[in-house]
């Protein structure tokens, strides 16, 4: 039995190894870019408004107000692609802040 050129054992196949193509986007971050924006994350939850004397508002207190984790949220939102990401950042920032609020830590006015 004769064997046609560019066949194995009955099987045909390309002898020219086409690179694969990468998929849009998958790219990975490295381990310093992922450290960078843990490390940015923790400031940011930290960051709270708050007041020496407290602030009055029509009778009311004004609690402190977490600014930090706002424009976290919104820096994640706006610079994560993937929603698997997305979603480690915002647990990171949300307790972040929640341990911080009893922390005295923030922006003191």
């Amino acid at each position: 039995m004769r064997q046609r050129k560019g066949a194995r054992r009955g099987v045909w196949y390309n002898k020219r190894v086409m690179p694969r193509k990468q998929k849009r986007g998958s790219q990975r971050e490295s381990d310093g870019q992922y450290l960078l924006k843990l490390v940015l994350m923790l400031i940011l939850g930290s960051v709270w408004l708050r007041w020496h004397q407290g602030l009055l508002v029509n009778g009311a207190m004004l609690p402190p107000l977490p600014i930090g984790m706002a424009l976290g949220l919104v820096m994640v939102h706006q610079f994560e692609h993937y929603a698997m990401d997305r979603k480690i950042w915002f647990v990171v920032l949300i307790i972040t802040a929640i341990i911080s609020y009893f922390l005295p830590s923030g922006i003191m006015i």
